[in-house]
């Protein structure tokens, strides 16, 4: 068992890395490139003590608050873990233990069960691809 601070993980996710495992996981092309289009041309200003910063680009990351942004992370995320911990990794697949409150999971100290997740990250890429292209009319 590994645990791993994923604080600021989402803003660390390698784009093009991203894209490569998600086109080796048969991601319909479709998809693949709308995903790329919310990813391309983002930039940021920072507003501190009533100034605000020159735009400057976002190359890594996937984006804050869009609803599609954990499950992308926790598929770059699985197969960074599979490839960490190869020799390891249980035959029905990778498991990731997430917590609802942004909080550490920290087994130890976990006051509160139902706050704690376990997701199949594959059944998690299955389901969500297959809503997705139902969503955005690619498969009927």
């Amino acid at each position: 068992m590994a645990f791993v601070d994923l604080t600021k993980a989402f803003d660390m996710v390698s784009r093009e890395g991203l894209f490569a495992i998600l086109l080796k996981l048969s991601c319909p092309p479709t998809l693949l490139g709308l995903l790329k289009s919310l990813h391309e041309d983002m930039s940021s200003t920072v507003f501190f003590e009533g100034s605000t910063s020159d735009s400057f680009a976002v190359r890594s990351g996937v984006k804050q608050g869009c609803v599609l942004s954990p499950t992308l992370f926790g598929i770059f995320f699985s197969v960074v873990l599979y490839h960490a911990f190869n020799d390891h990794v249980d035959e029905d697949g990778v498991f990731l233990h997430t917590r609802s409150d942004g909080k550490l999971f920290n087994l130890a100290r976990l006051p509160a069960k139902s706050k704690v997740r376990k997701v199949l990250v594959r059944e998690l890429y299955s389901r969500t691809t297959q809503l997705w292209c139902l969503t955005a009319h690619l498969i009927a």
